[in-house]
């Protein structure tokens, strides 16, 4: 750990996550994508619990997806930089991050450097924080993070400990019977519209988001899709794609009373009469 009795009372940090290679290992590790604001959220505190935060930033070539927009770290005072890809897909957020690092090392200003990743061709950056005098936490995957990245640095924080804070200190209780079912539902409807099927990995991972389902805990989000599956909300079955592949799929149970009655009080769509237009609505 670090000697906090060789800093000042309140030191400056500053931030840097490599979104890809966070969110990879995270991904890797529970086989579910992390709730980005969630994680965003967390490493704000995280970085705050070091002291005044002066900077913080996530590297992501934005323009490449959706998942990880970027508003969604902003919102956490986290600004989004965009690292454009090279035309080979080649990520240059190690060139565009470590820069940045420099830059803020010049300035005076920061006597923690909290770096988020597991890619060791950071370790140059690790070296370059300690030469100036200023502390180097890194924070990645526990197996994943070179040695020589996590014997460089002052202190080496696991990111799968780290989240399992993160999502501890989220006070979220679920409740089959006061949970509102029509949230999760009409997500699952709404797929069911646009898509030619709902595969269960793409359901849980990324279509329940907190803004959709209520929750941000992935483990809340795999326990609403158990109980639905359960009291028969949703029928779950095997997808045959063309190429011969077997998905795990679902769909809403029409049968089902609670699922029946939404439809036709219209709190939930019914997929077999939406479009495309109504379902971007």
């Amino acid at each position: 750990m670090i000697d906090w009795k060789t800093l000042s009372d309140r030191p400056n940090v500053a931030l840097f996550v490599h979104v890809s290679n966070t969110m990879s290992t995270l991904e890797h590790t529970y086989q579910t994508k992390p709730d980005v604001p969630e994680l965003a959220d967390g490493l704000r505190n995280w970085a705050e619990s070091y002291g005044n935060v002066v900077a913080s930033y996530a590297y992501y070539d934005w323009t490449n997806s959706e998942e990880y927009e970027a508003r969604d770290w902003r919102r956490h005072q986290i600004e989004p930089v965009l690292v454009l890809s090279k035309e080979n897909g080649t990520d240059r957020t190690e060139v565009v991050m470590s820069m940045d690092i420099v830059e803020h090392l010049n300035s005076g200003n920061v006597d923690i450097v909290l770096l988020v990743t597991g890619d060791t061709s950071f370790f140059p950056a690790v070296l370059r924080i300690r030469r100036a005098g200023k502390v180097a936490v890194v924070c990645g995957g526990s197996t994943s993070t070179g040695h020589e990245l996590q014997r460089g640095a002052h202190e080496f924080v696991s990111l799968e400990s780290l989240w399992q804070q993160i999502e501890e200190n989220i006070q979220e209780e679920f409740s089959p019977d006061t949970y509102d079912w029509s949230k999760f539902l009409s997500l699952v409807a709404r797929l069911e519209a646009r898509l030619p099927y709902v595969g269960v990995r793409y359901l849980v991972r990324k279509a329940m988001t907190y803004e959709s389902v209520g929750f941000r805990r992935s483990d809340i989000k795999e326990l609403i899709y158990n109980t639905a599956k359960e009291r028969e909300y949703i029928i779950e079955y095997e997808h045959y794609d063309l190429d011969g592949e077997t998905k795990l799929a679902c769909r809403l149970n029409r049968d089902s009373q609670l699922v029946s009655s939404l439809i036709s009080s219209g709190d939930i769509p019914d997929p077999t009469g939406m479009s495309d237009s109504s379902y971007m609505a």
